[in-house]
């Protein structure tokens, strides 16, 4: 400005400027770039609000960290539903964030029965098993099984005769790249007697029934519910249920065919007979994998949520209603909207099947209700600290007393605003706000919506023990967390917002090319991944009578090295179960990870 104003009014130098003038093209400047940066976050602002509208909401929600559970009921015939949370009592052990619990609930509602494993029988060894899958060799047999089985001893009420439905969780510790195997546990045969018994892949899911076909429809794609069809395919091959009925009264110590003397420590540890299931494995399964199998039931895929609840009274000006969530909590999804008079509000426009109106419906705002720019409360008093800070010194030569006294004032309250400063945590997210259509006056809503602690619930250890509400009738010291759980985490910031709007734009989530693929890898790992590559390449299928097939080799450089190579497993399964879901049948890829 001060070349230009020189060019201008035809002064040589800017040094001969009068200093009035050159105090007033100063503010001037200073004035448009703030200017400027008003607009920079506008145009901002305006682009990731196009990236929010137009990318799909299962992309930019948080993800909850998932885990397996296992929980034993007071009684039989009992159905574990998506409603009902148990929870991890942290305590005072995160006290940056002062997560008081961590609560966790169903991914589907399956049954549970009052039993469990109770011992494992491979070659000559006897391990017992407790409810968090820890086994303990407790004898040894002078026989020997053959090398590709597996004896299960389960231990069941005596009203439970029948065990179609109930589901086996399986998994393989130890085992590098486990997830390549447990694709197989589909080919194993299971065997009660001498009886075969039939067996499918995947939990037990008993799916809720809608009366409305339309709102049943549209329910496959709400948040919550691809949220658990993502979780219960991560965990799809680690199920196996029984697909018939199978009605049996026999029981024994051992399995039939062994010798009926009992070891002392097994006689002694036993208080009444189990029923047993063979399990015959394929070849490929070597003989360390099965003395480390861990069987169980009773295992469930559980997410990280809570169910809150609020009710508001609105006026007949505004049908804006906040969603408050507590520090380190994140807006999921709306479970239900309903007024005082029990009627539904819903996301969707629903037709009434015989009337000519359609329901109530509301639409949900993840912040923009606020301002243009982008800055938080905490950056706003940052900018308000840093502008009286630094014109209160303008005025603190001044000798009328009066005057002074203020600024002593505003100097004491500059300080304890900046305290509040240092003590702010932004652990929370952008505020959301729910937007109700056709309200009337002083109309009571009732909001029930689903919050979740995103990556703040992940690392928890397995074998951490698990409380419920007595309501849920569940045994307390059956509860405890199977798994690590992992995979939280908080929604995408701006710039990944972005990447995962220009994702959906070109691909529409179809994978057919390996450009695909690698804006796959980089919208799953974000910053975690530096750079991908895709190369063809051969396998011997996994399948007995597969044969060669041709594969995507999809080799990840990542920005800094996995903390153990169990995380990498995961990583690895995770991303490979994506891929195959998003492209066609044809693909098989296969996954590397650059050291």
């Amino acid at each position: 400005m001060m070349s230009f104003a020189t060019a201008f009014w035809d002064v040589q130098k800017a040094e001969n400027f009068d200093p009035i003038v050159k105090l007033l093209l100063e503010a001037l400047a200073n004035e448009m770039y703030l200017l400027g940066e008003d607009f920079n976050h506008i145009e901002s602002r305006l682009l990731d609000k196009t990236a929010r509208i137009l990318t799909p909401g299962i992309m930019l929600a948080p993800t909850p960290a998932h885990g397996i559970a296992h929980a034993t009921p007071f009684e039989n015939d009992y159905v574990f539903r998506k409603d009902t949370g148990i929870y991890y009592d942290v305590g005072h052990s995160v006290s940056d964030d002062q997560l008081g619990a961590v609560y966790f609930y169903p991914s589907c509602n399956t049954p549970l029965y009052k039993g469990d494993v109770r011992l494992l029988l491979y070659d000559d060894l006897i391990y017992k098993v407790d409810a968090a899958l820890n086994k303990t060799m407790i004898a040894r047999l002078d026989q020997h099984t053959s090398p590709e089985t597996v004896w299960v001893g389960l231990d069941l009420d005596d009203n439970i005769s029948n065990l179609r439905n109930m589901s086996f969780y399986m998994e393989l510790p130890n085992v590098v790249d486990s997830y390549k195997y447990l694709y197989l546990l589909s080919c194993s045969e299971w065997y009660i007697g001498d009886r075969k018994i039939s067996m499918r892949r995947g939990i037990y899911n008993i799916e809720g029934e809608n009366d409305n076909e339309v709102m049943s429809f549209f329910e496959n794609y709400e948040l919550t519910h691809a949220v658990d069809r993502n979780i219960l395919n991560l965990y799809k091959n680690n199920y196996l249920t029984v697909n018939e009925d199978i009605s049996f009264s026999a029981s024994s110590f051992l399995p039939s065919g062994f010798s009926e003397e009992i070891p002392e420590a097994l006689a002694m540890m036993l208080d009444k007979k189990l029923f047993w299931i063979k399990i015959v494995f394929p070849g490929v399964f070597a003989g360390k994998m099965l003395e480390d199998i861990r069987i169980g039931i009773n295992m469930i895929p559980v997410e990280n949520k809570l169910l809150r609840q609020s009710t508001f009274i609105l006026d007949d000006t505004f049908g804006v209603i906040p969603l408050k969530t507590a520090v380190s909590e994140y807006l999921l999804d709306v479970h239900s909207v309903r007024n005082g008079k029990g009627e539904p509000y819903h996301e969707l426009l629903y037709g009434k099947s015989g009337q000519g109106k359609a329901d109530n419906t509301y639409s949900i705002r993840r912040g923009g209700c606020e301002r243009f720019d982008s800055r938080s409360a905490k950056d706003q008093l940052e900018y308000l600290y840093d502008m009286l800070n630094d014109e209160i010194h303008a005025f603190s030569t001044r000798q009328n007393i009066k005057l002074r006294s203020h600024i002593q004032q505003i100097v004491q309250t500059l300080s304890k605003l900046k305290e509040v400063l240092h003590d702010m945590h932004e652990t929370g997210e952008v505020p959301c706000y729910l937007f109700i259509d056709k309200m009337k006056e002083n109309e009571r809503i009732t909001v029930d919506y689903w919050v979740t602690n995103a990556d703040m619930a992940n690392n928890l250890p397995a074998g951490v023990p698990l409380s419920a509400p007595k309501s849920a009738f569940l045994e307390a010291s059956t509860l405890f967390l199977v798994t690590s759980t992992y995979g939280g985490r908080k929604e995408p910031k701006e710039q990944e917002r972005i990447n995962l709007y220009k994702y959906e734009l070109t691909s529409r989530n179809r994978i057919l090319t390996n450009n695909d693929i690698s804006c796959f890898c980089k919208k799953e790992l974000g910053e975690l991944l530096t750079s991908v590559s895709i190369k063809n390449g051969v396998c011997i299928h996994q399948s007995s009578n597969g044969g060669l097939v041709r594969t995507k080799d999809v080799y990840l450089h990542l920005a800094s090295p996995l903390q153990n190579i169990y995380i990498e497993e995961r990583l690895k399964r995770d991303l490979q179960i994506k891929l195959e879901e998003s492209s066609p049948d044809t693909f098989n890829f296969r996954i590397f990870i650059e050291k």
